[in-house]
Order: C-alpha cells, then structure tokens, then sequence
C-alpha cells in the first residue's frame, strides 16, 4: 500500500515536468502567408504565361496569396500599379510587373535564369524560377511585403556590388564604377574604327588628293564624314527606339547577345581565313559603284554639285556597309535602353558616340589635307582590325546572354 501510495505521488510531482517538456518541444514550423501582387494586361501573352506559372504556385505554396490587377482597361488598377511602381522606383507601363517581398520583377520567362538586376528599370528579370524563388524563401522565414515597402517600413531590394567584365585590350572593367560616357566614348571609338568605313574614306581621299585645293579636298571629305556620322545617328535612334518599343523581356537580351557572338566570331575568323567563307564586309559588287561615285565628285567644277555628289556618296555607303558595322551599334543601343535616363538625355549620348565615332576619320581627313596624301587600307591593317572589333563583340555578347545586369549603370 505505501509503495502504490509512493507511486502515485511520483506520478503527480512529474505531471508538471512532463506538461512543461511538452510546452518546450519544437514544433512543426508553420508556412507562412506570402503576397505577391501581379499586374497584367489583357492580351498581353507574357501575361497569360505568368498568370499560369502563378496558378501552379498557389498550389505548390498553400499560403500564397496573388493580388492582380489588369491595368489596360481598367482605370483604378492603373492608379494601384502607379503607386506600387513609385514605391519600388520602377516604371508602371510594362508588363508583366510582378511585386513580392521587397523585389519588382519585370516580364515573365517561364525558362530559368539568373537572378538580373535591370538598371533602367530598377527591377529583376521576371524569370520563373527566381520568382519562385522568393515566394519559396519567404513561406519559410520573415520577409518584408509588398505593402511594407508601400508604407515605407521597407526598401526596395536592388542589385548591390558588381562582377568585373573582362575586355579584350582594355582588361578587366567593373561596370558600377565606370561611368556610361566611358563605355560611350570606348566602344563609339572603337566602333570608328571598322573596316568598311576607313576602306571607303581613304579611296575618297585618294580621289580627292587629285583636286590639289587643301579648301576643296576639306570641304568634300568633312561633308561625306559628318553626313555619313548623321545617318549614322539616325540608324543607331531607330535601333534605340526598338528597344525600347521591345523593353527589358528576357528574350530581347539573349537574341542580342546570340546576334553579337556571331558577329564577332565572323569578324574573328576574317582575320585567320581572309575571303573564305562568310564575311561583314563591302561586297565585291557593290565596288565599282561606290568608285564610281567617288570619281563623279572630282569630274565637277561646281561646289555645290561636288557637295551633293559626297552627299549621296555618304548615305549610299551607309547602306551598303550595314552588315559590315552594325554590331556594336546594336549593342551600344541595347544597353543604352535599359538606362534610367531622359530620352534627350539617351539621344545626348548618342551624340557622344557619334563624336568619338568620327574621330578617327576627322583626323585622317586633317592629315590628308595638310600633307595631301593618304594612306592605304592594306589588308593586314584590315585583317587587324576586324580581329579586335571581333574580340570586343565576342565579350558583350557574352555578358548580354549570361549575364544582362552587368551592363547597367548608375
């Protein structure tokens, strides 16, 4: 009997202990709730991708709550896209825009990606599998909303820091502490100095040299280089205007940089395989015209009609060496566009590129007038040429398919 009544007593001293050890045991951790807010259009395909992809999420992640709004048609989620995208810095006219956690991501690409920082528009690449990332990340621990950075209880999440970017010549380059009017004023000069463009120049000087007039060689050779800088201009602008048309898709980077790797491997090859196989170069039919041209402008007693002559010289040649040098342009205007700046500001840089573009040609043109001579364009010079502007194409293309967000600035 005592030792039942020692039994029970034990029992009941441990009960407490026991409810204690059972108040302290880890418990299942909860998910917790997240919110993503999504904004769309109607019709939009990229949306339709997204609203999809946000479908298997809500059933993968039970906690997932999915605010959208179509901003196309309806007025009042125009005004709640707008003040989200103030908020996050970003801009409230593209979409998809995605809002989760503390991060907006622009687009949608149902493929995987790296986690890209766009510049220009102060938000991520909308890859799927980086959104579901961070739904992911934050149904297992505290993470700022949407809402607190509406509120101001939270920043926006940007890129932070830089990888250096390798450039054939120039060494190593870290985009955040290089200023846009650098790489304005780098690639604009290397640009100039193609091929195409310096074969045609020192023909026309050569021509040129047979006026004997410092006054006329200088008028004619100034008018054809700042007439074929301008068409230039206009030819970069229309590229400028399509990307921005086009915006910061996914897609849009990789096509540029596939198109630059291309072209730079083409250029690259000219150097070790001169005339075999495919090449960016003036076409041999299109020769004798642009000399034809060139001999019609020293035929003219007239000014005026020499003028015009290196006029549509200029503008013809532009077209003919389209192939030959639209690579960097294209990605100069591709990078450009994703820059947070004015339009005139955009074009203001344009300009830039076009002086340094020129540069080269103006002090060709200086040297012939003064000596009245001109040099020739051997083919090793060319072969030369062709190589480093293929290296540098190379290089961007690269960083455009793995890596977009290097190439923003600011």
């Amino acid at each position: 009997m005592e030792k039942k009544a020692f039994l029970l007593l034990a029992i009941f001293a441990l009960l407490p202990l026991l409810a204690f050890a059972q108040a302290i045991e880890p418990q299942p951790a909860r998910d917790k709730n997240v919110t993503l807010y999504f904004f769309w259009g109607n019709g939009c395909p990229h949306c339709a991708k997204e609203e999809a992809f946000l479908g298997e999420m809500k059933a993968k992640y039970p906690t997932l709550e999915v605010r959208d709004f179509e901003v196309w048609y309806n007025a009042d989620n125009v005004g709640i896209y707008g003040r989200f995208a103030g908020a996050f810095g970003t801009d409230s006219i593209r979409v998809p825009k995605t809002f989760v956690s503390n991060m907006a991501f622009t687009g949608f690409d149902e493929f995987s990606g790296g986690l890209v920082f766009i510049g220009g528009e102060k938000a991520f690449l909308g890859y799927g599998n980086q959104i579901e990332a961070v739904i992911a990340n934050c149904a297992s621990s505290n993470c700022p909303s949407p809402d607190d950075v509406l509120s101001g209880r939270a920043l926006p999440a940007t890129q932070s820091g830089g990888t250096p970017i390798s450039i054939p010549f120039l060494g190593s380059i870290d985009p955040k502490t290089v200023s846009l009017p650098l790489l304005t004023a780098v690639v604009g000069l290397l640009d100039g100095f193609n091929a195409c463009a310096m074969f045609v120049l020192l023909v026309l000087l050569g021509i040129l040299i047979r006026l004997h007039s410092r006054k006329r060689m200088a008028l004619v050779a100034g008018t054809f280089v700042f007439v074929s800088g301008f068409v230039y201009f206009l030819f970069m602008g229309a590229w400028l205007n399509l990307f921005e048309f086009i915006g910061s898709v996914a897609i849009a980077f990789t096509v540029v940089g596939i198109i630059a790797v291309v072209v730079g491997i083409v250029n690259i090859k000219d150097f070790f395989f001169f005339k075999k196989g495919p090449s960016l170069s003036i076409p041999e039919r299109f020769k004798p015209k642009i000399f034809g041209k060139m001999r019609e402008i020293v035929e003219h007693e007239s000014v005026l009609i020499m003028l015009g002559a290196a006029v549509v010289l200029a503008i013809s040649v532009n077209f003919v060496e389209f192939l030959c040098t639209f690579g960097l342009p294209m990605v100069y205007t591709k990078v450009l566009a994703e820059q947070q700046l004015p339009p005139l500001s955009k074009y203001g840089y344009l300009a830039l590129y076009q002086a340094f573009y020129m540069l080269d040609d103006g002090i060709m043109v200086a040297i012939a007038v003064i000596t009245l001579s001109s040099g020739k364009m051997t083919e090793r010079y060319g072969r030369a040429l062709k190589l480093i502007c293929g290296l540098m194409m190379l290089a961007l293309g690269i960083v455009l398919i793995l890596d977009p967000g290097l190439m923003a600035f600011g």
